[in-house]
């Protein structure tokens, strides 16, 4: 197997996205599998708390940091992690399955011309393979895939792989300057529901359907989620 394995993590506002240390968890366990290292990537301005990443078994992150990286840029992200991959010559890759990751991991894939198995959540070895299963069909069936590529990316689905309580461990950090990035897309103005838990990173959610009858009547589902400091959620028929 590879040279190290890479995770690539999530910062949002400047803090590492909880599913990217359940990815960095994944990582760990195909680099005990493999016998390698796990390396990292973020990109982004001013990050906290990078070194703690190693007690999630993480040897080393490269932060490549630029004012105006500190938010999302498909075509900055994707040339900056593509010319790493190519230099570290990584041959497995783990990206948590935000949404971020679901624009960006896709696009690495076909710079690099290497497979990919999206919003994985589970994993098994065959020797020196890796098969993963996700779902499909709505989450009524599981499908097994195996990459043949020599460079595999993966998506781990959020919530699904515990990232556990970490060690003492440090991680090494190298920062480097990019001094100009490809900002053809850039984010221009971000704005964020106040007070409101991230659906995907929720320990409990609160959902409602089609039962609910009428739109006035999905205040019952925000009303319960406030009283168990949980996320609000609904089924499709409500979003459409």
């Amino acid at each position: 197997m590879a040279s190290n394995i890479l995770i690539y993590i999530e910062q949002r506002n400047g803090l590492v996205k909880k599913a990217s240390f359940e990815a960095a968890k994944v990582g760990a366990d195909f680099a005990s599998k493999f016998g390698t290292q796990v390396e990292a990537v973020v990109i982004g301005n001013d990050i906290e708390g990078l070194d703690k990443l190693g007690g999630y078994g993480i040897a080393k992150v490269t932060h490549y940091k630029n004012a105006n990286l500190a938010n999302y840029s498909s075509s900055a992200y994707t040339d900056i992690l593509v010319n790493h991959i190519v230099e570290a010559n990584n041959e497995l890759v783990v990206v948590a399955n935000t949404a971020m990751g679901k624009d960006l991991a896709p696009r690495l894939s076909a710079k690099l011309d290497c497979g990919i198995a999206m919003d994985c959540v589970h994993f098994e070895f065959e020797g020196d393979d890796i098969i993963a299963s996700r779902p499909v069909y709505a989450g009524k069936a599981l499908t097994d895939v195996k990459i043949s590529s020599a460079k595999k990316i993966f998506t781990t689905r959020p919530n699904v792989f515990a990232a556990g309580v970490p060690t003492d461990a440090v991680a090494e950090v190298e920062v480097k300057e990019v001094a100009e990035p490809n900002l053809k897309a850039k984010v221009v103005e971000l704005k964020q529901s106040e007070g409101k838990l991230d659906v995907a990173e929720a320990d409990i959610i609160v959902s409602g359907g089609r039962g609910l009858k009428d739109a006035e009547h999905f205040k019952l589902v925000e009303d319960l989620a406030a009283e168990l400091g949980a996320a609000v959620g609904a089924s499709r028929a409500v979003v459409d």
